[in-house]
């Protein structure tokens, strides 16, 4: 029994530090989608600016 709670036990810390871990991943590839929008809006406007 005692062994079935120690396997328990990593699962649930091994979960929550893939949760951890993916939640800081999602910031990044939010701030790097933002930073992209960003990127394209500017392009966008440099190509209405120089037609």
């Amino acid at each position: 029994a005692s062994e079935q709670a120690v396997i328990l036990q990593q699962g649930i810390i091994a979960q929550l530090w893939g949760w951890a871990a993916g939640s800081k991943q999602n910031q990044d590839g939010k701030q790097a989608r933002q930073k992209q929008q960003t990127n394209f809006h500017v392009k966008i406007a440099f190509m209405n600016e120089r037609s």
